[in-house]
């Protein structure tokens, strides 16, 4: 559905996750969608350096904060791979390392090729960024490079 809204009218597709998120019960991976708003907002932006940084500042850090939330009252295994695509991303992303390897361990050797190839320079470094983003968070960086 989200994605049905972001092609045909983009503020709709804002509308149904400020609708869904809120009525879903906890552990729910609909926790994850306001994370797909963040990086269609990034895919969308002409000056990608403009917005480079924009997991660090607010509505954005705020969804990582909360998907990861949903996410840890989650029954294990119940999130699909790309929604825990997704929100490594955004943990890594918004400097939230400790969380991101918590939820890079939980993917193990899975990942999916979203939001990655989509954030990269070019889609061709999708897998790049996600093994840049896996060590810095193992590392415990204080700051991602994406």
């Amino acid at each position: 559905m989200l994605r049905y809204w972001t092609r045909i009218y983009r503020p709709a597709a804002t509308d149904f996750v400020h609708r869904v998120v809120p009525a879903a019960r906890d552990g729910s991976p609909l926790a994850a969608l306001p994370l797909y708003l963040s990086v269609d907002q990034y895919r969308n932006e002409r000056r990608k350096d403009a917005v480079r940084r924009q997991w660090l500042r607010e509505p954005h850090f705020s969804r990582s904060v909360r998907a990861y939330a949903s996410w840890v009252e989650a029954e294990p295994g119940s999130w699909p791979v790309v929604d825990l695509s997704y929100l490594a991303h955004a943990l890594w992303a918004s400097a939230q390392m400790d969380a991101a390897v918590q939820v890079f361990s939980a993917l193990g050797p899975f990942a999916s090729r979203a939001p990655w190839t989509h954030l990269a320079d070019s889609p061709e470094k999708g897998e790049e960024l996600l093994l840049t983003a896996q060590l810095q968070a193992h590392a415990g960086r204080a700051t991602a490079s994406a």
